[in-house]
């Protein structure tokens, strides 16, 4: 099965990309609780431009053991541009995350 990392939606093998939220698909969804559950503990790490930027950022952070989370911006609270997403990471792992992008994505 696949999972869209925006909504959670839940698609067949052989579908890649979630046809609401425009997004690639994932094989598996991160437990929330794995971050403290408290969403006051996550920090805005980088505002990709695109969901391809935002999944090598991604690939990037697990890779180095550090959980992240990718989500399409509040409109209403922090207006940008068409097709920018966020990346989060827990607030203890924010300097580290830093000095992977910077090092590995420039």
């Amino acid at each position: 099965m696949a999972y869209c990392p925006e909504c959670g939606a839940e698609f067949r093998v052989g579908i890649r990309r979630c046809p609401e939220c425009l997004v690639d698909l994932v094989e598996e969804l991160v437990d929330p609780s794995l971050y403290d559950s408290q969403e006051e503990n996550l920090v805005l790490i980088k505002a990709a431009q695109n969901s391809d930027e935002a999944k090598k950022i991604k690939e990037l952070l697990e890779k180095n053991g550090i959980l992240c989370v990718v989500e399409k911006p509040n409109q209403v609270k922090a207006p940008t541009s068409t097709g920018m997403m966020h990346v989060l990471v827990n607030q203890k792992d924010g300097l580290r995350s830093q000095e992977l992008i910077k090092s590995h994505l420039g």
